[in-house]
């Protein structure tokens, strides 16, 4: 199960800062849910033991009622469950949840079936698709003081039935940890690993070529938006991120073109981001293929029609983002791409051969 965030790639690759680190591990950066608890998981095996009690006493500031309505989020992935189960085994609202949901890995399921109450455990056993399919869980069950004599008949029933006489008497053997989620790379160079594990929280930011180039543009044509930039210019990695975030759309128009990718590419985690927005930033020059690159792969955004219409026709687009995309375009829009002179060669071609197919 993959995640796509470029904030939690950089987590987990070790090319955020401290500081970006330690707001995820106290759960005050604004995430989706699903990838703030999966960055918290995460960090509960960072190297720096300060992050690690941050992420610790970030999983258990959650309440009850807060984890048990994430442990029933589909998108929520095999390794953040098996660490909330790691926290929260005694609370059995949220231990039925992590029971129920069909993303729980195999072995958190047989970490927790010796330690259950007896109803929990007859949640367990009533799905007999799981049991057959992992006896591990059946033999751990049967390590469970808490069934009854009725559980444990029908794990005898069970085991009789479906796997045969002695499948699962062994006594279970300590699960293995649940790996981690595959996090989609965002490619950040070793010079750009190296500035943003070493980012100095005061240090300003000097604007790089392109930047300044689009500073000019600016300052021709609007001196309000210049001055705003400006203040961005002084402002550290960290905190161009935090405004990432947290800003307003305008700041946002600006910080997407950073030449930071931790920067640009946090805009598009930001809870305030529009589809009025991600239009516009699909049909931009000057920001980074992996802006373009996110955009194109994420299912929520290209829902929108204009959106994939824009990167599409967008030169500085990834083909590799824009070639799967072509299918969706209506023929009046394929036919216009063919002579658009500015898009290469090979998504004019492939959308002539859509085209084609679709002819009678």
């Amino acid at each position: 199960m993959a995640v796509s965030n470029p904030l939690l790639s950089a987590i987990r690759s070790g090319a955020a800062p401290k500081m970006i680190k330690l707001a995820a591990a106290r759960g005050s950066l604004p995430l989706p849910p699903e990838i703030l608890l999966e960055a918290q998981a995460s960090l509960l095996k960072d190297g720096d033991p300060e992050i690690r009690r941050a992420a610790e006493e970030g999983l258990h500031a959650y309440s009850p009622a807060e984890m048990a309505a994430l442990m029933e989020n589909k998108e929520i992935t095999p390794f953040a469950i098996d660490q909330a189960a790691g926290c929260f085994r005694g609370n059995a609202l949220i231990v039925e949840k992590i029971i129920i949901n069909p993303n729980t890995d195999t072995r958190t399921l047989a970490g927790l079936a010796p330690i259950i109450s007896q109803s929990l455990a007859e949640l367990l056993i009533n799905n007999q698709v799981r049991l057959i399919e992992a006896p591990e869980i059946l033999a751990s069950l049967r390590q469970n003081p808490n069934l009854s004599p009725g559980d444990r008949q029908r794990l005898e029933e069970i085991e009789h039935d479906f796997l045969g006489e002695g499948a699962a008497m062994a006594p279970a053997a300590a699960p293995l940890p649940v790996e981690e989620s595959r996090v989609e790379d965002i490619p950040f160079t070793e010079e750009e690993r190296a500035e943003l594990s070493s980012l100095d929280a005061d240090a300003p930011t000097a604007p790089s070529k392109e930047e300044q180039e689009y500073i000019n543009e600016v300052a021709e044509g609007d001196p309000d938006k210049l001055t705003l930039y400006q203040k961005m210019a002084t402002l550290s990695v960290s905190d161009k991120v935090k405004l990432a975030l947290l800003g307003r759309r305008e700041e946002r128009s600006l910080l997407i073109r950073d030449s930071n990718k931790l920067v640009s590419t946090s805009v598009l985690s930001s809870p305030k981001l529009t589809d009025s927005e991600i239009e516009i930033f699909a049909q931009l020059r000057n920001v980074s293929h992996e802006v373009l690159r996110i955009i194109g792969t994420n299912k929520e955004l290209t829902k929108n029609y204009r959106v994939v219409y824009y990167l599409v026709r967008n030169p500085k687009a990834p083909v590799e983002v824009t070639m799967p995309l072509l299918n969706r375009l209506t023929s009046m829009d394929l036919k216009l791409l063919q002579i658009e002179k500015s898009v290469p060669e090979s998504v004019r071609a492939q959308a002539k051969r859509i085209i084609g197919r679709r002819q009678p």
